[in-house]
């Protein structure tokens, strides 16, 4: 503990031992037993505002109902209610004392932020919302330093035991954690102590693989939901690459292949489809453009067609027309760029479509290296495969034969074209041979060396023009040099075309001017039979590739090479000329001086505080300031150590960590300074100017490897401004909008909500579905269908009005959130009916279960929670008590209230409670308990517990043979339409009406029925207590936690501070001594009751 705490600010101290010491206070065990195995520590984080009541309710709604089935959660959900618990006045101490809660101070200070609460081993963390910025010294923050504090009081030892290892539950981390930084001193905590996190059923580690990645997501709010467009756009393509969906529209599908149209009646396409009976998302073999492949492959096959340009022309010829959008309907023959056009007909990827199926497409832009998750974050995503901010997949676009017809294209004809137009004449199949079937050829092998390409034919073999290999020379020069690059058209192989030469200026015969490439042409659309764009790429290519084997061969010419930027550039440069491992010293020397003048105030503060409580005669608070004193002298006098070590160290020599400065002119040079480790500065000149002229805005650098970097460009375009083209003159395919304001858009917008309400209340679709069809999240699509149920047509006004709308047909709210997402597809299925009569009942339920549905929902007398359509029996211990009772011997007999409290571990007043029936809030709750005799109004919150007991309610009908109903459903049908809060687990009927509940309600009551235990003896040979189930027979749960011996609970208070008047009233109830509930003990049963627990301990 005392090494963790040394690397933290000295005020988290004493938060860190408060918390410790809560923690082992909430799980202490007995004196008389000399081993507990603790649980694990758990913490729960939680927002209140004491700004008013409603707000902090809200906000302990929010933060802490996902973890009601947890006892102690439960508990204090139940008990913290006051905000003025979470003020500085004298309420708030006697609120604080109420619940046992502490209050929490920003450390250092006596400012309240918050309080904090312990019970079995969890720690609640109470942090007001004023407590999330930087409001302490030093830019800390008070709310991140308590987080810290707890996870260190509840630190582990161990990383690999897990089951041992603390837990933090936290809903809303990304409202807490406000700055980047307190994010990520958060997460260097956790993985010093080895803490587990739950953010909203989000489990992360922070030992485990990909864990910074995970962490930013979970606070940046995505555990809860609050995924930015750019994250949903990203989930919707990778799902689209997974199911093998075509991501774009029909205009883009390879010629051959169109979108799949719905069957008509006859169960033949449609033949005139609308576009709502068209879907692009799985295309098909098109058999109307069948010809349109056979003709291209037929002129690809022609021996007088050996280019590109070639193809083009004859396929234009026969009636090939563009599909661009601008060229739509253009024969082929007719277009600017024949090459280009000819080369995207049969390309390896169609292909390898034609004759398998499989479509490859590479969708780009999927991971484009950052984006805004909101709040002002900025995420770096790492998936794995995309790391150029791509991914590829196969689209399955089917073959003809699985539609009974085919191309009319042999697999030699396919051979035949790959071969003549994409490999290699020196390739050859490995592990396959080309009479095998197409799809068993080795597509990935094809693929691979179809972009190698063939090399360009030279010398004779190049007397068409348009096969005619480019050549020419780029220039450039430094202060000493000339550079020359240059690229022949002779006959002696690749590697001898380009010849690279420096001549010194003083040897040169020409002008020492020398001129740059500029990255033009005079040649039109093609640099020989080269497109333009391609020929520049290739031309950057050979300069790159030049000056990374010039950094590789001779380093120290690079000076030479790359002077430095002349002119303005020079001076905003001159700052970089100072030594880097300077600037570093200074900032490490500066820093350990201001740790050590930190450390000797805080060492001369606490001093003097430990003085003052000692002078006061506080000597647990001196002591624990001396414990302050020497940790933080410790730390002065090693940063102490640390500087004076620093200051006598060697300055650096400033030659060594200079870089070379890069001239940003040329642009031979600029490729150098992006792929070398030099001082850059600024952008380039010539750069910015080329941005500038076609609108680029925001840049963003990469470093892909040490030879390549990758630069984005951000460039805004509006409508106005026309037609986005490439440089070959096509156009970028843009998806239109459809205007949805029309009336018929209106129409089917409105149908199809009524569809969708139909298939979730009659047809009981799961919830993942309803999403899924609405297109939406599970909670949006849920209000969709409830308005479109409420008011019988899509929502057409605002919030406020919905009621006035509803009210001749599910008046209350709490009901229509109810049974919107409602569990029970029957109760959903007879509700829909009820409105629309077309949509019969299902047959398979009981006659009068639809009647109790329908006048349940549409009475305007009770009203529901909002939040769930089935309340929490939990939190009263109401399905606890059930269970106890259930497991007795004889599950029909009474039992003492005060006997059933004790067995449960709960105050008698839950027993009390559920076996009245709760009056005060909005819905009256049934009881779930029947009281035997001796129960009235006066007698019911005070009196003798003597005549007071409680059993499960008897089921009356005469033709079920299970004699209790011990079911505990709190439903609005059961508890508002039967008046109950329980049903037979048999017959499933309620005792009050005569009417069956379907069989998927058991299903839903098992899914709350998660707790069991069973019937064990006192740990004593000498307890005869008996409270219901025999003597010395008491109730252990489960769950509870790990001790060494379980003791009755008229025997556990004996070892440790003597006898209580609570264990001798519960020892004397289970003997059969008549003692009141108020007063004083009869000295008779109190020296009977010593006697007895002297036997017990004893033995």
């Amino acid at each position: 503990m005392n090494d963790l705490l040394a690397s933290y600010h000295p005020d988290i101290v004493p938060l860190v031992h408060m918390c410790r010491r809560l923690l082992k206070a909430s799980v202490s065990a007995p004196a008389a037993f000399s081993k507990i195995c603790l649980p694990r520590w758990t913490i729960v984080l939680a927002r209140v505002s004491d700004e008013s009541r409603k707000k902090f309710q809200d906000n302990l709604d929010e933060d802490l109902d996902w973890l009601c089935g947890n006892p102690a959660a439960a508990w204090v959900k139940a008990n913290v209610t006051d905000v003025e618990a979470f003020r500085a006045t004298a309420a708030g101490e006697r609120a604080r004392a109420k619940v046992g809660m502490e209050p929490l101070y920003a450390p250092g200070t006596k400012r309240l932020i918050g309080g904090v609460l312990a019970r079995d081993g969890w720690l609640f963390v109470f942090l007001l919302s004023s407590a999330a910025k930087a409001d302490l010294p030093q830019g800390r923050n008070a709310a991140t330093e308590a987080i810290l504090a707890c996870l260190l009081a509840a630190a582990h030892h161990d990383p690999h035991d897990r089951d041992g290892r603390p837990l933090l539950y936290a809903h809303s981390l990304d409202r807490i954690l406000r700055a980047e930084e307190y994010a990520w001193a958060v997460h260097f905590t956790l993985t010093r102590t080895y803490a587990l996190v739950n953010a909203a059923g989000t489990e992360f580690d922070a030992l485990g693989a990909n864990a910074k990645d995970a962490w930013t997501l979970i606070t940046f709010g995505a555990s809860r939901g609050r995924d930015d467009t750019a994250r949903r756009f990203l989930i919707a393509r990778l799902n689209k690459a997974r199911a093998g969906n075509w991501p774009g529209n029909a205009v883009g599908l390879p010629r051959g292949f169109g979108p799949t149209t719905d069957l008509g009646s006859d169960g033949q396409p449609l033949p005139n489809p609308s576009d709502e009976q068209r879907s692009v998302r799985r295309p098909v073999p098109d058999r109307r453009q069948q010809w349109e492949v056979q003709t291209i492959v037929t002129a690809a096959l022609n021996p007088e067609v050996t280019t590109w340009a070639a193809l083009a022309r004859a396929c234009g010829a026969a009636g090939v027309t563009s599909r661009g959008a601008d060229e739509t309907g253009t024969p082929l023959s007719e277009l600017r760029d024949l090459t280009y056009a000819g080369r995207l007909l049969l390309t390896p990827d169609k292909i390898r479509a034609y004759c398998t199926g499989l479509l490859r497409h590479t969708e780009t832009g999927v991971t484009p290296g950052q984006f805004n998750p909101g709040d002002g974050h900025r995420l770096v995503p790492r998936f794995p495969g995309d790391a150029f901010g791509s991914v590829t997949y196969d689209v399955r676009v089917g073959r003809p034969e699985d539609h009974g017809w085919t191309w009319g294209i042999s697999p030699e004809q396919w051979r035949d074209v790959l071969i003549k137009f994409w490999l290699p004449r020196a390739f050859s199949p490995r592990d396959w041979s080309w009479k095998d079937t197409p799809a068993e050829w080795g597509w990935n092998e094809i693929l691979e060396a179809a972009r190698q390409g063939q090399p360009q034919d030279v010398g004779r073999a190049a007397s068409d023009t348009e096969m005619r290999p480019f050549s020419g020379l780029i220039k450039w020069n430094d202060a000493t040099h000339r550079h020359l690059l240059r690229c022949s058209s002779s006959e002696r192989g690749r590697e001898d075309r380009y010849e690279w030469r420096r001549q010194a200026h003083a040897e040169a015969r020409g002008s020492t001017s020398g001129a740059s490439y500029t990255m033009s042409s005079n040649d039109g659309e093609s640099v020989s039979s080269w497109p333009v764009k391609e020929f520049h790429a290739a031309w950057a290519n050979l300069a790159e590739e030049l000056v990374v084997g010039l950094i590789a061969d001779d380093p120290h010419v690079l000076p030479s090479v790359l002077p430095a930027c002349p002119g303005p550039d020079a001076a905003e440069l001159r700052p970089n000329l100072d030594s880097p491992a300077r600037a570093a010293r200074a900032r490490e020397e500066a820093a350990l001086r201001d740790v050590v003048r930190t450390h000797a105030k805080d060492v001369d503060a606490l001093s003097l505080s430990a003085a003052q409580k000692r002078a006061v005669g506080a000597e647990q608070a001196a002591a624990r300031y001396e414990r302050l004193v020497d940790t933080t002298a410790s730390a002065h006098e090693q940063a102490e150590r640390k500087l004076q070590a620093l200051l006598a160290s060697p300055l650096p020599t400033p030659a060594d960590d200079r870089a070379p400065l890069a001239d940003f002119g040329p642009p031979a040079a600029i490729l150098a300074a992006l792929t070398g480790p030099f001082a850059t500065g600024r952008a380039p000149k010539t750069l910015r100017e080329a941005l500038r002229a076609f609108g680029g805005g925001n840049t963003r650098l990469h470093e892909v490897d040490a030879t390549t970097v990758r630069l984005d460009v951000t460039v805004a375009v509006r409508r106005t401004d026309g037609t986005l083209k490439t440089a070959s003159g096509s156009t970028l395919l843009r998806r239109s909008r459809p205007n949805l304001e029309t009336r018929e858009a209106r129409a089917r917008r409105e149908q199809a909500k009524v569809e969708l309400a139909r298939k979730w209340f009659y047809d009981g679709i799961s919830l993942d579905t309803l999403a899924r069809l609405a297109g939406t999240t599970p909670t949006h699509a849920q209000r969709i269908v409830r308005e479109q149920l409420a008011t019988g047509d899509v929502r057409s006004a605002g919030q406020a009005l919905l009621d006035e709308l509803a009210a001749s047909r599910i008046p209350q709210r709490g009901l229509r959130a109810a049974i919107a997402a409602h569990p029970i597809p029957e109760a959903r299925a007879c509700v829909w009916s009820d409105f629309h009569p077309t949509d019969a009942v299902p047959q398979h339920l009981h006659p009068d279960f639809p009647a109790v549905v329908r006048a349940t929902y549409r009475q305007s007398t009770h009203g529901w929670d909002p939040r769930t359509p089935l309340l929490d029996a939990r939190s009263d211990h109401r399905i606890d008590a059930i269970t106890v009772l259930r497991h007795l011997p004889d599950p029909s007999r009474t039992v003492r209230s005060d006997h059933l409290a004790a067995l449960l571990g709960v105050p008698v007043r839950h027993i009390n409670t559920i076996s009245g029936g709760s009056t005060r809030t909005q819905t009256p709750l049934p009881a779930s308990l029947r009281r035997g005799t001796g129960w009235n109004r006066t007698t019911a919150g005070v009196g003798q517990n003597a005549h007071r007991s409680v059993g499960l309610i008897r089921c009356p009908w005469t033709d079920c043979p299970s004699p209790t109903a011990d079911v505990v459903l709190l439903l609005p049908e059961v508890v508002i339409g039967t008046d109950s809060s329980v049903i037979c687990r048999n017959c499933r009927r309620p005792p009050t009406r005569n009417v069956s509940f379907p069989r998927s309600y058991m299903t839903v009551a098992a899914s709350v029925e998660t707790r069991a235990g069973t019937w064990i003896r006192c740990w004593s040979p000498e307890c005869t207590t008996d409270l219901g189930a025999g003597p010395a027979v008491m109730w252990r749960w489960n769950d509870a936690p790990a001790s060494a011996v379980d003791a009755h609970p008229a025997c556990a208070d004996a070892g440790s501070h003597g006898a209580t008047n609570k264990a001798i009233r519960l020892w004397a109830s289970g003997h059969g001594h008549a003692v009141a509930d108020r007063g004083r003990i009869p000295a008779q049963v109190r020296a009977a009751y010593e006697a007895h627990q002297k036997a017990e301990l004893t033995s």
